[in-house]
């Protein structure tokens, strides 16, 4: 539902209740924030089933002895919100009536506890004491929710110590990256669930409900706190209350620990060592790996003896601090460096001097070499200074091997106060940061020298999170909590080694530009095998900050029947970053100088023109802009839960959402608009995309700037206003909370982030910055050299107009049971419908041409499809859109048994079918003229069965044994994560010389694509083809299903106790125990040398202990 034009009656509401939350505030840093306090409901009756109004109701927090006062209302009925998570006790009295006194209720994040008081005649002097359940049917909410509390967070094996590692534990989540030491934070952890079937930026991460991800790719948590600082995960699904809809598809609510009113906290230190690993399956070693991972943590009181909370009940803090320390080598760097004959010039192959034309001089053993006085002494000193000499013989070409390894440094910490003024008015105060210094040993990713360690990159992120948060009980039955927070995501990615001009004696350049960082090396890549070196355009990439501030109130009341909640949040995004451009330029040689008119270039070839310093090409561009990106959020809920019976319950409520797209400074970017472009105004496109200019032709034809001519700062101010309403019921089927039947549906929203539109990926743009491109130029001074090179098309990035946030129908229906002995099963039919996926198209594709989707001499290689293109003038016109679709359905079932002395046992099982047309690959659509024809299983993303059983278990040995068999050989225990899943979605694609626009194999009649599933051939290879010329491809969307998981993951522990709640815990673990091997990645591309083939694996068996300390 999407509001456009909201009326002037609702906007001056809207800036009343704005203006009422902001005086609320009380510190001068703001950030998004959602509640993850609970509640407790009920009524109270007596034992006719009367009501019993007035009625005391007492709810006692065990942990910090504190107590929140209310009443029941006329109708019996009370509640009693904005509750901190954890484990309380609840008292009703009344005159003539014995007191009721419920114990032991467990309270999760977002989460209401119903607690139906039944009362006795007599005096209120006498009590009935009962224990509430471990585990209760959820018989009061709408929402299909999961979660996995301390209990299990703290003692299942969790591979690599991040939470998201128990994401398996709840139907309807998956952790895409299973079967894999999940990292602990910093730049390279990106998030791993993906929940009903969406990509994992559809979820929204939540740290004790402050904002918690890079809203640059809303992809990266800024914060992993340890798994011993974490009370409870929560993940909201379906249908889930309005209070938490502020922004995802879904919902993690993380929750940490707090202090009470005693002492408690612990130490531990896991160690992992490549001594214990066994080889990875691709390897042909055990790759170095040696880790630790060493904290403690501490809450507790906040007291000074004879003078201030001496009765420990007022002021609580929790300080916890965790370090990382990883050495490891993830892979073998390989590469082909020159040798040393090379570097002096003497090459085994004819060498023709450019500046003769004739062969060089032959030594004695028959080898050309070049004069040493025709050397370039520039590119003697790149070689030297950025080229290592060989080091490996693979028998081929490959001559070096990195022997560097990667270092990562990390340190979190978190300290949390608590501090009640007195029973009615409650402050938490909070603040973490995760530091994290990652040192590789070379350039990540296509960033040139990837291979060698004479340059390198280390990653600095410094992110944080604080927050203050007021709960004030305004009376007994109305409770308001406003909040402000902060997140910080701060990214640096640093060069190391050899990576500047001055750093190399006796180099020096002279470029057409001197903008920023055109002091970097020049990159230079080789035809013929060499690998490259220098520095490609995004590194360094200096304080790429995203910060986040957000105001918030939650106010409820309960009236009668209705338990009303209402709020508003406000949000204020920033992003600075430089987006990469090559100031520093690039040379690329390609041995037509030294072997002119040479088909099958080798390296001697590339590197003589190397060594004679003459460039086949030279690029760059003049300069790397600072891009600034804002965004806002004003986002107003109600909503209104109705016992409609004692146990029936209606909730409906609505959120609504002003997000306008992120926007940069005015001018300072361009973007593409089909109605402003002129085709009058266009250029000949030519056969090899070069141009020839026209009298009329405009070269900026179609662009226009933001902040101009009536222009927004973000060029659309289309889809501003979002509406998400939501509506369900919760029944108690026989009234006695054994069985409930539950069912809603809702709507939420996907917000924009700065990497889908043109706020940031429109700053590099033409005409903001020039760019030089020269042929036969000189290296590496190419000013006055060389020709320039024919104008060409060019490549640009632009946003839809009409563009809008991605908008989630959700539906769920849901019955729980409780059987004997605190048994409780699930079944929930689920479902998400996702409209307006944001992805990307090429606006400029070549069309359909009568029975062809493309202009059949595209295929030749010899015509650029832009000669066809609608918008001539340019290549492709990569466009954030808004105009495809999802739809996941799943039936979840969960079993659940509550942490006993002996068991404790979940299990989750999800069938789900994930349909989609937003495919991957460089475009989201393969035919934008028609998108729907490649609608099918989503890739990656669909899983159609998974099985996950944990289990905690006292083994049985040796329980009551007494002296050294009890203390040592007996009291262990066993925990387990058991993962069964099936193989994801997969499509065929293609790689040919002669494919031109087609980007699918076609599908072959007649054949099965199931195949043998070994390594050699996972599917069957006959079953496609590459397509006919002037077609895409018919190969079906995920028509190949990859390879599915099976991962035992346990840990054998034991407690080694001085006192009840004073010990010392030994660990051992072992992840995928039993060394299955996992394939993960798959050939799918026709033609290419790895077609059907498995080229990767998930971990190998991994051990790792652990010694943990706990008073």
């Amino acid at each position: 539902m999407v509001l456009r034009r909201p009326s002037v009656v609702f906007l001056r509401s809207l800036a009343a209740l704005m203006v009422l939350v902001l005086s609320c505030a009380f510190a001068p840093i703001l950030e998004a924030q959602l509640s993850t306090t609970a509640t407790i409901a009920g009524s109270v009756t007596d034992a006719t089933g009367a009501i019993v109004a007035n009625a005391s109701v007492t709810v006692h927090n065990d942990g910090t002895k504190t107590d929140m006062v209310i009443q029941s209302n006329g109708d019996g009925s009370f509640i009693a919100p904005g509750l901190p998570v954890g484990t309380y006790t609840v008292s009703i009295a009344s005159a003539g009536f014995q007191t009721y006194t419920l114990t032991g209720i467990v309270l999760h994040p977002a989460t209401t506890a119903t607690v139906n008081g039944t009362l006795q005649l007599g005096s209120a002097s006498t009590s009935v004491t009962v224990s509430a359940n471990a585990v209760q049917v959820e018989t009061a909410t709408i929402e299909n929710a999961a979660s996995v509390d301390a209990a299990q967070v703290s003692t299942l094996p969790i591979n690599g110590r991040n939470y998201q590692g128990l994401a398996t534990l709840m139907p309807g989540v998956q952790n895409t990256s299973a079967g894999v030491a999940l990292t602990t934070g910093g730049r390279a952890t990106n998030n791993a669930l993906s929940v009903n079937g969406l990509a994992q930026s559809g979820t929204f991460y939540a740290l004790d409900g402050v904002w918690n991800e890079n809203t640059g790719n809303m992809n990266q948590t800024s914060v992993i706190p340890n798994p011993d600082s974490i009370e409870e995960v929560r993940v909201l699904q379906n249908n889930y209350s309005a209070r938490y809809s502020l922004m995802g598809a879904s919902v993690v609510l993380l929750q940490t620990k707090s202090g009470t009113s005693s002492f408690h906290g612990g130490a531990w230190e896991f160690f992992r060592n490549d001594a214990l690993n066994s080889k990875p399956y691709f390897a042909t070693s055990v790759l170095p790996y040696k880790q630790n991972i060493f904290g403690y943590n501490i809450g507790g009181p906040l007291f000074i003896p004879h003078l201030y909370n001496t009765n420990k009940e007022k002021t609580f803090f929790f300080w916890s601090q965790q370090g990382v320390i990883l050495h490891q080598v993830p892979t073998n760097l390989t590469g082909v460096t020159p040798t040393a004959n090379q570097r002096a010039g003497i090459f085994n192959s004819e060498i023709i001097d450019p500046n003769t034309g004739v062969a060089v001089p032959k030594n004695g053993a028959g080898q050309y070499v070049i004069p040493s006085a025709e050397i370039n002494p520039n590119s003697t000193a790149f070689l030297n200074a950025l080229y290592p000499l060989p080091n490996y013989s693979s028998g081929g070409s490959t001559n070096y091997i990195n022997p560097k390894g990667q270092v990562t440094v990390q340190r979190d910490d978190e300290i949390k106060i608590d501090h009640n003024f007195n029973a009615r008015f409650h402050l938490l105060g909070e603040y973490l940061d995760e530091y994290q210094k990652y040192a590789q040993n070379s350039l990540s990713g296509s960033q040139s020298g990837e291979v060698f360690d004479t340059n390198g990159e280390t990653d600095y992120t410094h992110n944080k999170l604080a927050q203050l948060a007021l709960t004030q009980i305004l009376t007994p039955n109305m409770v308001n909590t406003t909040s402000i927070a902060m997140n910080i995501f701060d990214l640096d990615l640093n060069l190391t080694g050899t990576a500047f001009v001055d750093q190399v004696p006796g180099f020096q350049t002279s470029l057409p530009y001197n903008g920023y960082l055109s002091n970097r090396l020049p990159l230079v890549t080789f035809s013929g095998g060499i690998a490259p070196q220098g520095i490609a355009a995004a590194r360094p990439l200096t304080h790429a900050a995203d910060l986040d501030d957000t105001v918030g109130d939650d106010w409820s009341w309960l009236h009668g029947r209705n338990f009303f909640q209402a709020g508003i949040t406000i949000v204020f995004n920033t992003k600075r970053q430089n987006p990469g451009s090559a100031t520093n330029g690039q040379f690329t040689f390609t041995g037509a100088a030294t072997s002119p008119g040479k088909s099958g270039v080798t390296q001697d070839d590339a590197l003589a023109d190397f060594l004679f310093g003459k460039a086949a090409t030279f690029t760059q561009t003049s300069d790397q802009p600072r891009v600034a990106v804002h965004g806002m959020e004003i986002s107003p809920y109600v909503e209104d839960r109705i016992n409609l019976t004692r146990n029936l319950t209606l909730t409906a409520g609505i959120r609504l959402f002003h997000m306008p797209l992120p926007y940069g400074p005015p001018q300072s970017e361009t973007n593409f608009i089909p109605s402003a472009f002129n085709p009058a105004n266009v250029p000949i496109v030519n056969n090899d995309a070069t141009i020839t200019v026209t009298p009329a032709y405009n070269p900026l034809n179609g662009l226009v700037t933001n902040g101009t001519n009536g222009l927004p700062n973000s060029f659309s101010n289309n889809h501003i206003w979002y509406a998400g309403p939501l509506a369900g019921f919760a029944w108690d089927v026989f009234g006695d909370g054994k069985t409930s039947l539950r069912g809603g549906y809702g709507i939420t929203y996907t917000r924009i982030f700065t990497n889908q539109d043109c706020s940031f990926n429109c700053a590099i743009n033409p005409p903001r910055l020039q760019s030089a491109n020269l042929q036969n130029a000189s290296f590496p001074n190419p000013v006055g050299t060389g020709t320039a090179k024919a104008a060409t098309i060019s490549a640009i990035t632009a946003a839809d107009q009409n563009i809008q946030a991605t908008q989630v129908h959700t539906y769920s229906l849901s019955l729980q049971h409780e059987f004997a002995r605190n048994w409780i099963a699930s079944a929930t039919g689920a479902s998400s419908q996702a409209r307006h996926l944001v992805g990307t198209w090429n606006y400029n594709a070549a069309p359909h041409t009568g029975i062809y989707d493309f202009d059949p001499s595209i295929n030749t290689g010899k015509v650029t499809p832009y000669k066809f293109a609608p918008y001539l003038g340019y290549a492709a016109i990569t466009t954030y859109t808004s105009r495809q679709n999802q739809n996941w359905n799943a039936l979840e079932l969960s079993l659940r048994h509550p942490v006993t002395e002996n068991l404790f046992l979940t299990v989750a099982y999800t069938w789900s079918h994930d349909l989609t047309d937003h495919v991957s690959g460089t475009f989201s659509a393969i035919d934008p003229y028609n998108p729907s024809r490649y609608y099918g299983n989503a890739e990656g993303l669909n899983f159609p069965q998974s099985l996950s059983v944990t289990a905690i278990y006292n083994l049985p040995f040796l329980r009551e044994a007494k002296g050294f068999k009890g203390g040592v050989l007996g009291g262990w225990k066993l925990s387990d994560i058991t993962t069964l899943r099936s193989g994801t979605s997969l499509s065929p694609g293609l790689s040919t010389s002669t494919q031109g626009n087609a980007v699918r194999a076609d599908r072959v009649p007649g054949t099965s694509i199931h195949g043998p599933k070994t390594k050699a051939e996972w599917f069957n290879t006959a079953a496609f083809r590459a397509p006919a010329a002037g077609f895409y491809g018919n190969g079906a969307t995920g028509s190949i299903q990859g390879p599915g998981l099976v991962v035992f993951d346990m840990s054998l522990y034991k407690e080694f106790h001085i006192s009840e709640s004073n010990f010392f815990e030994f660990r051992s673990e072992a992840f995928n125990i039993f060394n299955h091997t996992n394939f993960t990645t798959i050939g799918t591309n026709f033609g290419a040398s790895n077609y059907g083939q498995a080229t990767a694996a998930t971990d190998p068996r991994i051990l790792e202990f652990a010694l943990r300390y706990h008073f």
